[in-house]
Formats: C-alpha cells, sequence, structure tokens
C-alpha cells in the first residue's frame, strides 16, 4: 500500500503533463474561428450580458488555476523526498489529487473558452477584466514564487533543511507566472479606436513596486550584516562568525529573487515604456519618496548617534559599544540613496527647459523638507520650555537638543537648496507662478499647515484651561504643553509663509492678465492633432489650442511637449486661420499647423 500511495502523484503528474502537451500542441492549430460563443451583438444590453458572463468566467477560471497549482503542488511535495519522515500523511495527498482532479480540467475548459473569446475579437482583449485578470494572477504567482524562491535558496546555501513544499511552489507558481507573462505579451498593439497603446499596465507597476520593496529591505539586511561583521572585527567586538555567515546567506537568498522580479519588471519593461501617469506615479512616489524618505530617517539616526555622543550623555561607556547600532542606518541610507539616485536619473528629462515633470519633482523635495523643518522647529521649541522650567522638571537631558539639531541638519539644507531654485525659476520663466505643481504644493503645505496648527491650539487650550480651572496653574502646566505650543508655532510660522507666497503668486498672475494679446479676429473650432505624445500631455496640447471640437491621436506616448513659446505660437497661428480647422503635427518637440477645409 506504501508503493501505491506514493506511485499515485506520480501518475498523476504524468497524466497532467500529457494534457499540457497536448493543449500546446492544439494551439498552434490557431484560434478558433471568429464570432465564436457569446459573440452575438446586443447593444448595451448585451455589452452588460458580456460584462457579467466574462467576469464569471474570469473569477472561475482564477479560482480553478489557484485550486490546480496547489493540488500540482501537492503531489510534487508527495514525490520529492523527505528526510527523516518515515511515512506520508494520506489525508494530505487525498487532497492534492482532489485539488488536482478538480481544479485541471476547470482550467482546461475554461482556459480553451477564454482562448476562443481572444481570437474572436479585440474587445476580449482590450477588456478591464481581462487586464484584471492578467494582473491579480501575475502578481499572485509572482509573489509566491520569490517567497518560496527565497526559501529554496536558504537550503541550497545550506541555512535552512529541505522544504519540499517550497521548491514545489516555486516550479508550478513559476510556471504559472512564465505562462501569463507570455500571455500577457500578445496583446494587440492598438485599442478598439485604432490608437496605439500608450499605457504602462499594472501588473508592470506592482511587480516592479513588489521587487523593488522586498529587494531594498532584503539588500539593506545583507549590507547591515556584513557591515556588523567588519564593525565588530574593527572594534573588537565578539564576533559570531558562523551567525553571521549564516545571516549573510540567509539574506542573500531572500535578496536575490526580489532583485530578479525588480529587473525583469522594471529594468526590463516598466523603464523602458511609455512615461504615462502610472509610470511617473511609481517613479516620484515609490521610487524618488520612498528612497528620499529612507535615506533621510538613515541619516537622521547616524547624525544623531554621532551627536549624542559627543554632546550629550550616551548609555554606553566605549564608543565601540555606543555606535555599534550604525551598521543599520548605514545600510539603509547606500540602499536608500541608491534607489533614489536611480529614479531620479530615469526621472530626469532631456529638454533644456525646466519641464513640469522636474517641477513636480522639486516641489515633492521642497516638501519633504518643510515637513522636517516643521518638526526640528516644534523640537526646539519644546526644548526651550522644558530648559525654561527648571532641572527640577526638565532635568539636564539634552536628547531634544540634539533630536531638533538633526532634523534642522537635513530638513533645512533640503527646502532651501530646492524652494530657492524654485523661487529663481519664478522671474527667469513666468510658467512657473501657473505651474500646477507649484500651486499644488502651495495649497498643501498651507491646508496641512493651517489644519494641524487648529489642532494643536485646540490641544494646547484644553491643557492650560484645565489647569486654570482647577487652580493648578503653575510651571508644570507650561511642561505638559510645550509640544503643542511648539507645533502651533512651527505651523502657524509655515502656513503664514506659504500664504504670503500664495496671495503674491495670484497677484502676479493676474497683473500678469492685461498684457496678453487680443485674440485674434477668426477663432479655431476643430483641431486634429497627430502627435508623438503621451495621451495626458495631448490633450492638455489640444486645450491650449482651443477650439469647439477636439480630436487628437498619438502614435507613440514618448516624444517630448513642446515649449511654451512654440505652443502660444502655434495657437495664434491656429486662430488666425480663416477656415476654422487646423491639422496641428508634433514631433520630437516641434510643432506645426496647417489649415483644414471643410
Amino acid at each position: 500500500m506504501m508503493f501505491i500511495g506514493g506511485f499515485i502523484p506520480l501518475l498523476v503528474l504524468v497524466g497532467l503533463a500529457y494534457g499540457v502537451y497536448r493543449a500546446v500542441v492544439a494551439s498552434r492549430r490557431g484560434p478558433g474561428p471568429a464570432g465564436g460563443p457569446g459573440s452575438v451583438p446586443g447593444g448595451a444590453e448585451g455589452d452588460l450580458r458580456d460584462q457579467v458572463v466574462r467576469l464569471f468566467r474570469l473569477g472561475l477560471l482564477f479560482g480553478a488555476l489557484a485550486l490546480a497549482a496547489e493540488g500540482v503542488v501537492g503531489l510534487l511535495a508527495a514525490v520529492l523526498p523527505r528526510p527523516g519522515e518515515l511515512a506520508r500523511d494520506p489525508e494530505r495527498l487525498a487532497q492534492a489529487l482532489a485539488f488536482t482532479i478538480v481544479g485541471g480540467p476547470a482550467v482546461v475548459g475554461l482556459g480553451q473558452w477564454t482562448k476562443r473569446r481572444l481570437g474572436a475579437g479585440p474587445e476580449e482583449s482590450w477588456s478591464p477584466l481581462w487586464a484584471g485578470y492578467l494582473t491579480v494572477t501575475l502578481v499572485t504567482a509572482l509573489t509566491v514564487t520569490m517567497v518560496n524562491a527565497a526559501s529554496t535558496l536558504q537550503w541550497v546555501f545550506g541555512v535552512e533543511p529541505f522544504d519540499g513544499d517550497a521548491l514545489a511552489r516555486t516550479l508550478v507558481w513559476g510556471v504559472v507566472l512564465a505562462g501569463h507573462w507570455v500571455l500577457s505579451q500578445r496583446r494587440p498593439l492598438v485599442d478598439l479606436q485604432g490608437a496605439v497603446e500608450a499605457r504602462t499596465p499594472w501588473y508592470l507597476v506592482i511587480g516592479s513596486l513588489v521587487g523593488l520593496a522586498a529587494g531594498g529591505s532584503a539588500l539593506g539586511d545583507l549590507v547591515r550584516v556584513s557591515l556588523r561583521l567588519l564593525y565588530d572585527a574593527t572594534a573588537d567586538n565578539d564576533v559570531l562568525v558562523g551567525a553571521g555567515s549564516a545571516s549573510i546567506r540567509r539574506s542573500l537568498a531572500a535578496a536575490l529573487p526580489a532583485v530578479g522580479v525588480w529587473g525583469w519588471f522594471w529594468v526590463g519593461f516598466a523603464r523602458l515604456g511609455p512615461r504615462t501617469e502610472r509610470w511617473y506615479g511609481y517613479v516620484l512616489l515609490a521610487g524618488v519618496l520612498g528612497g528620499l524618505a529612507t535615506t533621510l530617517i538613515a541619516g537622521g539616526e547616524i547624525v544623531f548617534s554621532v551627536l549624542q555622543w559627543l554632546f550629550g550623555d550616551p548609555a554606553e561607556a566605549t564608543a565601540s559599544a555606543h555606535f555599534a547600532s550604525l551598521p543599520a542606518p548605514v545600510s539603509s541610507l547606500a540602499v536608500g540613496g541608491a534607489v533614489w539616485a536611480h529614479h531620479r536619473r530615469t526621472l530626469a528629462t532631456t529638454t533644456r527647459h525646466r519641464s513640469e515633470v522636474d517641477r513636480v519633482y522639486a516641489y515633492l523635495v521642497a516638501f519633504v523638507g518643510a515637513v522636517v523643518c516643521t518638526i526640528a522647529v516644534t523640537l526646539v521649541v519644546a526644548a526651550f520650555v522644558q530648559a525654561v522650567v527648571g532641572p527640577g522638571l526638565a532635568g539636564a537631558d539634552t536628547d531634544p537638543i540634539l533630536v531638533a539639531a538633526t532634523f534642522l541638519a537635513i530638513g533645512a539644507p533640503l527646502w532651501l537648496v530646492f524652494w530657492r531654485r524654485a523661487e529663481a525659476n519664478t522671474t527667469a520663466d513666468r510658467a512657473e507662478l501657473g505651474s500646477p505643481s507649484r500651486r499644488l504644493y502651495l495649497l498643501v503645505t498651507l491646508g496641512l499647515s493651517a489644519a494641524v496648527a487648529l489642532v494643536s491650539l485646540v490641544v494646547l487650550l484644553t491643557g492650560f484651561l484645565t489647569d486654570l480651572t482647577a487652580g493648578e496653574l503653575a510651571g508644570e502646566t507650561l511642561h505638559r504643553i510645550r509640544v503643542p505650543l511648539g507645533m502651533v508655532l512651527s505651523t502657524a510660522a509655515v502656513a503664514g509663509y506659504h500664504g504670503v507666497v500664495y496671495r503674491d503668486d495670484r497677484r502676479s498672475a493676474a497683473s500678469a492678465l492685461p498684457s496678453a494679446p487680443s485674440p485674434p479676429e477668426h477663432r479655431v473650432r476643430e483641431v486634429v492633432l497627430i502627435s508623438d505624445l503621451a495621451p495626458a500631455d495631448a490633450a492638455a496640447v489640444a486645450a491650449e489650442l482651443g477650439g469647439r471640437v477636439v480630436r487628437y491621436t498619438t502614435a507613440n506616448g514618448v516624444g517630448p511637449r513642446p515649449d511654451d513659446e512654440a505652443l502660444a505660437a502655434a495657437a495664434e497661428l491656429a486662430n488666425a486661420l480663416t477656415t476654422g480647422r487646423a491639422l496641428v503635427t508634433v514631433r520630437h518637440g516641434a510643432i506645426e499647423v496647417e489649415s483644414l477645409q471643410d
């Protein structure tokens, strides 16, 4: 019976492999005829019915795929040897067989149905539900494969014992990942209206984000462990060579799959694709802001540790013991700085003038610097109040002052450099004042500062009035409200300054309006725009040209946007056309205007 129990999963695996082979051979014969089942037109009601059927079919396909994959995982794990195991669990084997028997045929049937629908026309391949199915399946397979590949590599590196489940899941879900990746690359290049696709698929964005987060964390651990071993050896601390070597191998096992995922999804595909809203969202939020935040936090820990040793009261008596925690922030500083530098270099534009993307980056960094400076001023005020209250309450603790100095040393240069650069551009480039990035920065900074100031003021008055009404108003009251007092003063100063800047910007923009040229006698009423711009840039250019009816198409989505002077000249030329219809062509940043006859 033991022989039969071990032979059954092997037979099922062989049969499943033969079924996959037959399906591949059948797929080479070409897709089914167009107009297969479910392709009968039916207007809006038919479209709704098709969407419901598509949702039901793709949902079942994903569930059956997960069921079959876990069944095959169980069968593979039953075939693989397990050191020290005397007998296999019959219930687990039966469950794996049941998963495979139920899920396998369901995947084949639903897959053939979906294949016919994909071959019937572009409606299926350009459906949001199909894109959602690909995204969910690819991200699920990616995550499962990456996690289990790390566990398998730990066994390869001799850190953990052999895990048959991890190896089986790596193989099975890796096949699922590869198969659906091939499916994702077979989508048509044009949409239903004939325009070239210029969008970043969600699975590329999420895959890049997963690889960046997991890879950055694993690389940080690898650098931290290596620096800790080097530091302990240099400082003559106790070095556990065996434990350190195991930690390095464990971190390396986690880093290799994650870095591979990031390199495949981001470096190999997403980075080279069109710069769409999703592309900029990943680069700015995950790459630039995430790397910058990691760098600032790690740098703050290093600066505070040095200041505490030089001017504070460290808990450790020796420098080697006090700085023993430095490998962690140093590794975070190295990884975060590398992430920030890479995505900043990727974000850099090739045009000489300051683009809107450059403004977004500059104001994003300036906002981070403003937040750090606000925290620093709050800590300075709190430390000053603590010192004024007296040693009886405050003691001689210098840590709050050192923390404030750390925040000032990091935030002040960051905000000053990028904000002063932006302010200088307002005189050289009038478009800076009307930039959406500048307005958003001012409004968000002003709004958040005012909101925090009001909340802090409520907390401050509550504490003050509580002691006042209870007749307990003393120095201890000031000590308790020192933090909200600092927040009120710092955020009020930030809100006041940015409020003045926002008011001056509005006045400058209003004063420039009378000098604008009067509109020409003829106004363009229709613009046909053919460009190599991304859809968002094409829509913005079309809006600048004017006209009641605007049509635009995109050819590639990678070209630079024309500068403001060329765009203004093109708009003036288009408005002067006697026909009222203009053909505008944008190629590589150059713009041309021609007249269209009715």
